[in-house]
């Protein structure tokens, strides 16, 4: 039996939630269990004690003061400095080996990625515009119409034919002197 969602891909994994067959990049793993990335994100919800009591999460103990900036503080760091783990599929890091590190330094690679990105974008542009501006001055150098030189060719017509002209009309008087003869 094939994936459910890309048949040409060999199951690995079954979703313990609806049963699905799941290839290597459908399985979601959490802990032990294996789920789709629908039934996964069914699982996640709200803790019933923080909807039942939303002050909860700005007192987090009993006599903590208002306007405490411990647990912020807390978030800021782990978001600065925790080391995480991220997707190969952001395009920063491979398979065998993710990018590891802190949010600030992934958020940091992720824009000198782009930035880099750019940079050879505006460089391949550059390039193919002097290639076509190349092309573009070898075509207009090949069918372009010389004013000068097609005013001297026609200078040169022009008196070949009036040279002809008169050795026809010396052929002319020559004929009819013989035939007055």
């Amino acid at each position: 039996m094939n994936c459910a969602n890309h048949p040409e891909r060999e199951r690995i994994a079954f979703c313990q939630n609806c049963g699905k067959a799941l290839c290597q990049e459908c399985a979601r793993t959490v802990g032990t269990a294996v789920f789709c990335e629908p039934c996964l994100a069914a699982r996640i919800a709200v803790n019933p004690s923080i909807v039942a009591d939303p002050s909860s999460l700005i007192v987090y103990q009993a006599g903590t003061p208002a306007g405490d900036s411990t647990r912020p503080d807390f978030i800021l760091q782990q978001l600065t400095n925790a080391s995480l783990t991220f997707s190969p599929n952001t395009g920063i890091g491979t398979v065998s080996a993710p990018f590891t590190g802190s949010l600030t330094t992934y958020l940091r690679q992720v824009i000198s990625q782009q930035g880099e990105a750019a940079s050879s974008a505006d460089n391949l542009k550059q390039g193919q515009d002097v290639v076509l501006n190349s092309l573009q001055q070898r075509f207009n150098d090949v069918s372009g119409v010389n004013v000068d030189q097609e005013m001297a060719n026609l200078l040169s017509l022009q008196n070949s034919y009036a040279a002809n002209a008169r050795v026809m009309s010396a052929v002319k008087d020559m004929l009819d002197a013989l035939i007055n003869m």
